[in-house]
């Protein structure tokens, strides 16, 4: 995977992002949902078909809160850096027979550096609902097996990622805990294509885009 360009955005988010240490808060999050592989000739011409599989991905964010308004909105403003672990899709996961005739399977990998912007959009009592959008890369690694031939491709892609997010403060703690929150976050997320050449020489576009559902913490450093 190219990580060098990956690595220099995530160092530019962080030095634009964060400053300093006050008030920056931490997040530390799983995400848990289905992943749709669309499959399409690189030609445009012949079999276009989607195989779905379950993902899973862990997640680290800086954010500072209040970092700029739009009119009277306060926008907090992050950088995020995640990892997926290998997710494994086969032409069985489609209801279609023709489909799963193809005798497909692929296998994805990916680490996501992003900026991202949140801010509260409801208040119930102490519990707010947050809308957010990330936006940064993928370095992302496909394998993809179609009957006796094999294709590999990697890439950094641009990558986008909205929700929507519960946010319970857990209250006064003693500790590290004090004015942590815990959250939940119904999220969509999507790379462009990536080109995949198989050992015959013939080439697929592969895309993936992701709906799901993460679990995190968020602790306040200062």
């Amino acid at each position: 995977m190219q990580f060098r360009p990956l690595s220099a955005a995530l160092l530019g988010c962080l030095c634009l992002g964060t400053p300093g240490t006050a008030d920056t808060r931490l997040s530390l999050s799983v995400w848990s949902g289905q992943a749709k592989h669309e499959l399409q000739p690189a030609s445009g011409a012949g079999l276009h078909y989607s195989l779905l599989s379950h993902s899973g991905t862990v997640s680290l964010e800086l954010s500072r809160p209040d970092s700029f308004r739009i009119g009277g909105l306060a926008i907090d403003m992050g950088v995020a850096l995640s990892h997926e672990s290998i997710d494994h899709a086969g032409s069985d996961s489609n209801p279609k027979s023709w489909i799963q005739d193809t005798d497909t399977t692929a296998r994805s990998q990916s680490t996501r550096a992003m900026v991202t912007f949140r801010t509260t959009l409801h208040h119930w009592g102490d519990t707010r609902l947050e809308g957010g959008v990330g936006i940064g890369l993928d370095a992302a690694r496909v394998q993809i097996t179609r009957g006796d031939q094999t294709g590999r491709g990697a890439a950094t892609l641009p990558h986008l990622q909205v929700g929507l997010r519960i946010v319970q403060p857990l209250g006064a703690h003693t500790g590290p805990l004090d004015g942590a929150d815990l959250w939940t976050e119904a999220t969509y997320r999507t790379s462009p294509a990536l080109s995949v050449t198989f050992n015959d020489g013939t080439s697929v576009l592969h895309e993936v885009s992701g709906l799901g559902l993460a679990v995190g913490i968020t602790i306040p450093l200062d």
